[in-house]
C-alpha cells in the first residue's frame, strides 16, 4: 500500500469522524433550553444545519400535553365581490426550495396567527401579489382552531379539521394595494367567525355550520346557518356538506 493511499484512507476516516461528531453535537444542542449563554453560542453556529435537516425540535414528541392544532387560511376577495378561500397547508410544494423551507413557511403562518396586527399587513400584501389574476380587493386572514376530538369520532370516519370540530376566527382584513371596491358588500363585511364548539347530548343532523366547495388547490368555506349553534355528540352527514 502506497503512502498516498494510506493518507487518503486516514483523511477519509477523519472526515467521517468529524461529520459524526458534528451531527451528534447538533442533535444534543437542539433540545437544550436557550437560557444558557453557551447553548446560544452553539446554536449560532449550528442553526443553519439544524434548519436544513429539520432537526430543530425538542424530541419530546408532544409530551406531556398534546396541544390542539391551529391552521392558517385566508380568503381572497376578488373584484366581483366573490371570496376564494385557500389553505396553504394543503398546497403542493411546486419547487425544491419551497419543499426544503416548509418549516420556515409554517413558522411564518404561526407568527401571523400569533400577531396579525404586526405581521398581517405584509403577508396580506404578498398574498395579493400571488393572486393578482383574481384582481384581488382585500385579504381576510383566518385561524382555524381544533376543538375536542375523541377516538370514537375518528372511528366514525371524522377528522380533526372537519367543519364540525373547528372554530374559525377572523384575524384581520387587509385591503390590497390600489384595489378598487368590489361590486358586492363582501368588502365591508369581515369573514364570518364561528363560535367555539362544545360537545353535548343533543342530536344535530346538520353536523356542521359550513359547507365546503372544492377548487384547484383550495377549499372554500361558506356559512350555512347560525354560527352560535354547537355541534352534536354524534355528528352525521359530513360528506353531504361537500358540494363537489
Amino acid at each position: 500500500m502506497t503512502t498516498s493511499t494510506q493518507w487518503r484512507g486516514r483523511l477519509t476516516y477523519l472526515a467521517m469522524s468529524l461529520v459524526v461528531a458534528w451531527h451528534t453535537v447538533a442533535i444534543m444542542v437542539a433540545p437544550m433550553p436557550d437560557s444558557s449563554a453557551m447553548v446560544q453560542s452553539f446554536r449560532y453556529v449550528l442553526q443553519p444545519y439544524l434548519s436544513l435537516f429539520r432537526l430543530d425540535n425538542y424530541w419530546n414528541f408532544f409530551a406531556p400535553h398534546v396541544g390542539k392544532h391551529a391552521q392558517f387560511r385566508y380568503v381572497i376577495e376578488d373584484g366581483a365581490g366573490k371570496g376564494h378561500t385557500y389553505v396553504p397547508a394543503d398546497e403542493l410544494n411546486g419547487s425544491l426550495p419551497r419543499y426544503v423551507m416548509w418549516r420556515e413557511f409554517k413558522y411564518l403562518y404561526e407568527g401571523v396567527m400569533e400577531a396579525p396586527e404586526i405581521r398581517g399587513e405584509r403577508v396580506a400584501e404578498l398574498l395579493c401579489r400571488k393572486h393578482a389574476a383574481l384582481n384581488p380587493v382585500a385579504v381576510t386572514l383566518l385561524s382555524v382552531q381544533e376543538q375536542p376530538f375523541w377516538p370514537e369520532d375518528y372511528l366514525r370516519g371524522r377528522r380533526p379539521l372537519d367543519p364540525a370540530y373547528v372554530s374559525v376566527n377572523t384575524l384581520r382584513r387587509v385591503e390590497c394595494p390600489s384595489a378598487s371596491p368590489p361590486s358586492s358588500s363582501l368588502s365591508s363585511t369581515p369573514a364570518p367567525v364561528a363560535a367555539p364548539r362544545h360537545r353535548n347530548n343533543q342530536a344535530d343532523d346538520t353536523a356542521s355550520d359550513f359547507s365546503f366547495h372544492h377548487g384547484a388547490g383550495r377549499i372554500g368555506i361558506i356559512p350555512t346557518r347560525d354560527q352560535s349553534a354547537t355541534h352534536a355528540s354524534e355528528p352525521t352527514g359530513l360528506g353531504s356538506r361537500y358540494d363537489g
